[in-house]
């Protein structure tokens, strides 16, 4: 445009000469120069204005985003946070600092720290503040801070001085310190209760090395705390070796938890014995181990002097077999001992320890006495308890017991609650008190079976005689000249005599008549052999060989009257090869075990048992200078009553005529008299009988 211009005003002016002309158009192209830099720098200017200008909209956009981030993580401060001024008045708090003290931040507010921390006050505030600003106070210091409900909460302060547009202010960061207090007064409490523990509490390195010991560790083992923090445990326990700390450690670090006892070396050498609890613990990645130790050396030697005792007792207990009970009558149970349950022959604890598992085991006979006995003294219409029963063993047979015992504890109200006592196993003073009643009804009856037999004898020779001699006259092939010369005076033959005799069974009534007899000889005979007391003298036998041949005997004793067969009869031996000779009659010790076995075969046959057995048992018993043997079946077995009068004379299990009630009574009287030693029989139905005698091994009869 402005080209356009000049070049029309220098062809207007055509007067003007050239040089003129040139030096004007000169000028002009200056002009223009000047006026193109000045656009240039105009348009320069402006988009450094506008470059400017957007820097100023960038800070500003990073400033409100700053002054929002710092508004964010102020009101989300995990601590709280006060703005006050120079005059103590909170102008703003973030809402931590609110829900610390219960205040909402408009009610936080209005107040001033004189409202909040009552150490403050209006008088010393300004003077905090220029102490704090002057660098003169702690930035961070501890306080109290009082809650809108009244409580008050230890805080931590940190506290700075700032100014902002010509004012001062304090920011202070304010953390609620609850929590570190208890734990500080947690680990202090800690501290006092270790430094003043009545045990010691040592803290062992996994090397061993003892790192700290509380004053009572130093107590018990005579040490300054110095000295025994330099020690191992190896060098107060004898039982540790050092090469052995790394076992005993690995053993700990798989446990956690040990306790064993020790024994400790004090410093002047003498030993005490300690119990020690040891706990492993990690602590800043390292392992410790604390041991709790006390001495225990006053209750060992409690412990000693108990277990002595205890022996002495379970000694005497064990030699009177006797075991202990006690019950529990507010709950029904009852202890027993291990020789309460093995001197039946069960395992300690097999049964319930409750009175009806134990009355279970009472013999039904003996239950009610048993129930009465003890309700009455409960009821104190005894002065002691005692009372007598037989108990069910393990293996089924029963024992004899004697139950003593007394009430020891009483409730308030004077009603007994505990109830102790003994059991004694008297089955061998049963026996021996049924075995002296037996000798004493025995030797009675001897003298009166002496002279009853005496007095039968000679009428009963008597009646055999002459029922004998009636045979032979009655009988038609006795061809007696004088039964033949009778018969032809009174005008009749032998024959129809014998007819008349055999049509009326004459002949069977004379013969049952013999047997009769007969029989009665036996009785007779076995009830002097019972009476009479032989001096023949003894000799030295083996027991087995008189066994052997007696069992050879009995073999051979079948017929059908008898019914049984005793070679079909199991005979089991077991026998003790290393018995010495005994001194006996070997006749009468064969008549006894003949018997025994006679009477068991018989027994087995008529109860249908499809495989009899005979177990024959010798063995000898040193301490009582005996050799025992025993006869034992898989019969029928005999109830109580039985067994008590099985060796009374003419007492039978058998059918009128079948037996004497002799047998048994005259063995027995072989056993107990003749060679002083002992008989008994065990048995319950179902259960077999077993006969057991006792010999002695020497002549000292």
């Amino acid at each position: 445009m402005i080209q356009q211009t000049t070049v029309a005003g220098i062809m207007k002016d055509e007067n003007k000469t050239k040089v003129q002309l040139i030096k004007e158009l000169q000028q002009m192209r200056k002009r223009v120069a000047e006026l193109e830099q000045n656009s240039m720098i105009e348009d320069h200017q402006k988009a450094h204005d506008k470059a400017l200008q957007a820097k100023f909209i960038s800070e500003k956009k990073r400033t409100a985003a700053s002054l929002s981030l710092s508004k964010f993580c102020i009101d989300r401060a995990n601590i709280g946070i006060y703005q006050v001024g120079m005059d103590g008045r909170i102008f703003n708090v973030n809402p931590y600092a609110a829900r610390m003290l219960g205040y909402t931040t408009e009610e936080l507010t209005k107040l001033s720290i004189c409202d909040i921390d009552p150490f403050v006050s209006l008088d010393t505030m300004g003077l905090d503040i220029e102490r704090l600003s002057a660098g003169r106070q702690k930035n961070t210091f501890e306080t109290i801070h009082i809650k809108k409900n009244g409580t008050r909460i230890p805080v931590e302060i940190t506290g700075n001085i700032l100014e902002y547009k010509g004012q001062w202010y304090s920011i202070a960061f304010v953390k609620d310190i609850t929590e570190r207090k208890r734990a500080e007064d947690s680990m202090r409490l800690s501290r006092f209760i270790i430094d003043n523990a009545n045990v010691g509490i040592y803290r062992i390195a996994p090397n061993g090395r003892i790192k700290e010991v509380n004053p009572k560790a130093v107590q018990l083992l005579g040490y300054t705390k110095k000295e025994l923090e330099s020690l191992s445990m190896s060098d107060i326990d004898p039982q540790v070796a050092r090469e052995d700390w790394n076992t005993h450690w690995r053993r700990l670090n798989l446990q956690g938890i040990q306790n064993i006892e020790r024994t400790h070396l004090k410093k002047d050498g003498s030993v005490i014995f300690v119990g020690v609890h040891s706990n492993l613990l990690e602590y800043g990645n390292r392992q410790y181990a604390i041991a709790f130790v006390q001495d225990i050396t006053e209750r060992k030697g409690m412990e000693q002097a108990v277990k002595e005792s205890k022996e002495r007792l379970d000694l005497a207990l064990d030699g009177a077999n006797q075991g202990i009970w006690d019950l529990n009558l507010h709950e029904g149970t009852a202890y027993m001992d291990a020789r309460g349950y093995r001197m039946a022959g069960y395992e300690p604890n097999e049964f319930p320890g409750i009175l009806n598992e134990i009355s279970k085991r009472i013999h039904e006979n003996d239950l009610e006495y048993v129930r009465s006995t003890f309700c009455r003294y409960l009821a104190s219409d005894l002065e002691t308890y005692e009372v007598k029963f037989r108990f069910l063993r393990k293996d089924g047979t029963y024992m004899w017991v004697l139950s003593k015992g007394k009430i020891a504890a009483r409730d308030a109200q004077g009603h007994p609650i505990r109830f102790i006592g003994i059991n004694t196993d008297i089955t061998q003073q049963k026996k021996m008190e049924e075995m002296l009643i037996q000798s004493e009804k025995m030797l009675s009856v001897g003298g009166l079976a002496a002279g009853m037999a005496h007095e039968i004898n000679n009428p009963l020779a008597g009646m055999l005689q002459t029922a004998q001699v009636m045979s032979q006259r009655l009988t038609a092939g006795a061809n007696l000249t004088a039964n033949k010369k009778a018969a032809k005076e009174a005008g009749i033959s032998i024959e129809a005599i014998d007819r008349f005799m055999q049509a009326r069974g004459i002949p069977q009534m004379l013969l049952a008549i013999t047997e009769s007899g007969q029989r009665m000889a036996d009785i007779v005979s076995n009830i002097l052999s019972f009476a009479r007391k032989e001096e023949s003298d003894l000799s030295s036998h083996y027991l087995n060989k008189i066994l052997d041949k007696t069992i050879e005997l009995a073999a051979t004793d079948y017929n059908l009257k008898k019914k049984y067969d005793f070679k079909q009869i199991k005979i089991t031996r077991e026998y003790d090869d290393n018995l010495p000779d005994i001194p006996c009659q070997a006749g009468k010790i064969q008549q006894v075990i003949l018997n025994i076995l006679t009477n068991g075969a018989q027994a087995m046959q008529e109860a249908g048992i499809l495989e009899p057995q005979f177990i024959l048992r010798t063995y000898a018993d040193p301490v009582r200078n005996r050799v025992c043997l025993e006869i034992e079946d898989n019969g029928p077995g005999m109830d109580e009553k039985t067994r008590k009068h099985i060796f009374d004379p003419f007492f039978t299990t058998k059918p009128v005529g079948v037996g004497t009630g002799l047998g048994l009574s005259v063995s027995y009287f072989i056993i107990t008299e003749t060679h002083k030693g002992e008989m008994m029989v065990e048995s319950s139905p179902g259960a077999g009988a077993k006969f057991i005698i006792q010999l002695a091994d020497s002549y000292e009869l």
